[in-house]
């Protein structure tokens, strides 16, 4: 379920005051549900006696997964021209509420290793800006930025995996385990940031400007606490496995300038190159189940862009040429303990290529597209761990191999890898779409119908830098018919979506039982209503 809703009064013709508010309610099994990616020895899951997925779409998970999802957010935006100038206060405040519960990390019908997971958050963001008019060569706008964020989080693992690890008997074959021993992480962190920035295009002459820009960020993190302990083995207690960590400070303070330089040689062509720098800032890796949560350095991204804007007539070409140069870059893994998302650093990586459109209106009523790009990436400076079979492993083979029945030789081991040289994840090397849309005015202030079509290519790419997870490429179809009634009061819209049924994943996650992956929608078609009021 979701609710949006705006608000705009007008209190003279100065100044104006808008309110926005927006409510989501989701309670389903997406995110919760993991599939299978292969079978013995590599799937624990499936090693030990469990059935592996009976298809593409199909869990063999034998819990009852579900996601609760509950959030709410509301902006007050104040504008008040002064002349030349306006004066802008924007007021945000968000909450959210995420509950996974009976999540299969094992992908199979045992209850070998399940978990739950609550995130909690409350957030107040509050922004002054001054914005100046459009006349005289000068532009410029100013502001301050200010954010606080308070949230926690809670991950418990249960099954028999974690009854052998801490000693008490193997529950039964069957069902989920809950309210068994359960081994839990529990965190508090509180961010707070503060930044000022300023930018300004000057006019120098009819055919160049120049765009000078920058923001200063300061930006505490604290961990409030995290406690690692054990429920379900005392009963009625919490067994404490480590000290609270807790009573953490980082402190992160970055400049991040902007230069951006545009030339018209003609009316109808703007050539730009710009520079700036990005900056994210660091953190820490909560829930951990470790004595004390380590820390992630800010990602650092150096941006260099050359691009073109041309418009001939009914056609529309633009593009442009880029260089990206990441330090410290932050990357998603996998928890080798507890099967939750971890994140680390890269020292630096490179991503360039080129990207392009063009529009051609054919009639005033029918335009098409065409478009795509290049990509090449590689990590510069990056040693990190690789997921290997665990069957690979000198202690496997040590041991007699896959077939002595030694608990090391399943599932997946950890080693260190330079992955220097290596693509990034998620980077495909090609991609490239084409659109058609069509605009039909009906009679008698009746509305307008659009039709709208889409083509898209998506090159292979891997979801993690040992390259062991990959996605092919794919071509996805699309399409849509809208009724839209006079005024824009009422919308009517059928769609289909991936209309050649391709079966593709949006994601694929390697963890130490093994590996597991989130189908995207198969061929999915609908009718959707929307009024605005």
């Amino acid at each position: 379920d979701m609710l949006r809703g705006k608000i705009l009064f007008k209190a003279s013709d100065a100044l104006s005051i808008k309110l926005s508010g927006d409510y989501t309610d989701k309670d389903d099994r997406e995110g919760a549900e993991f599939i299978n990616l292969e079978g013995a020895p590599t799937q624990l899951g499936v090693a030990i006696g469990g059935t592996p997925s009976p298809g593409f779409y199909k869990s063999a998970n034998d819990s009852d997964a579900q996601l609760h999802l509950e959030q709410a957010g509301g902006e007050l935006r104040i504008d008040l021209d002064v002349g030349g100038t306006t004066l802008s206060s924007i007021s945000g405040y968000r909450w959210s509420k995420l509950e996974a519960r009976g999540s299969d990390l094992d992908t199979v019908d045992l209850p070998f290793q399940h978990d739950n997971y609550t995130e909690a958050s409350n957030s107040y963001s509050q922004e002054l800006q001054a914005v100046s008019d459009k006349t005289g060569p000068l532009t410029w706008i100013a502001g301050l930025y200010y954010f606080r964020e308070g949230g926690d989080n809670t991950f418990n693992v249960f099954g028999q995996a974690i009854d052998a690890s801490v000693g008490v008997p193997s529950g039964p074959n069957v069902g989920t385990l809950d309210g068994g021993a359960a081994l839990n992480a529990k965190a508090d962190v509180t961010t707070e940031s503060f930044a000022p920035y300023l930018e300004g295009s000057y006019q120098l002459t009819d055919q160049l400007q120049l765009t000078l820009g920058g923001r200063y960020t300061w930006e505490n993190k604290k961990l409030e606490e995290n406690r690692v302990f054990l429920t379900g083995v005392v009963p009625g207690q919490q067994v404490p496995l480590f000290p609270p960590d807790g009573d953490r400070k980082l402190k992160f303070e970055k400049f991040s300038p902007k230069v951006s330089l545009n030339w018209k040689p003609i009316s109808d062509v703007l050539l730009y190159v710009t520079y700036s720098r990005g900056f994210k800032s660091g953190g820490f890796n909560t829930p951990a189940f470790t004595p004390l949560v380590d820390s992630v350095e800010p990602e650092t991204l150096d941006a260099y862009e050359l691009g073109w804007k041309t418009e001939f007539g009914t056609v529309r070409f633009n593009g442009s040429v880029f260089y990206y140069d990441f330090k410290d870059l932050q990357i998603q893994r996998t928890d080798q303990t507890s099967g939750g998302t971890r994140v680390e650093n890269a020292a630096a990586a490179k991503i360039y290529g080129i990207e392009t459109d063009i529009t051609w209106a054919l009639t005033t009523a029918f335009e098409l597209g065409v478009g795509g790009g290049l990509l090449q990436s590689e990590y510069k400076d990056y040693l990190g761990d690789a997921y290997v079979p665990a069957f690979s492993t000198q202690g496997c083979i040590a041991a007699g191999g896959v077939g002595s029945g030694n608990p090391a030789c399943l599932g997946y081991a950890v080693e260190a890898r330079d992955f220097s040289g290596d693509t990034l994840a998620q980077a495909p090397e090609a991609s490239a779409y084409v659109r058609a849309q069509y605009e039909i005015p009906l009679p008698d202030a009746m509305g307008v119908l659009h039709a709208n079509a889409l083509y898209s290519y998506t090159d292979r790419y891997f979801y993690n830098p040992e390259h062991s997870l990959a996605e092919p490429s794919k071509n996805l179809v699309s399409a849509s018919v809208s009724w839209v009634s006079e005024g824009e009061r009422f919308q009517l819209t059928a769609f289909g979506d991936n209309l050649l049924d391709e079966e593709y994943d949006i994601l694929k996650v390697r963890q130490g039982t093994g590996g597991w992956h989130v189908p995207a929608l198969p061929r999915t078609w609908g009718v959707k209503l929307a009024a605005n009021f």
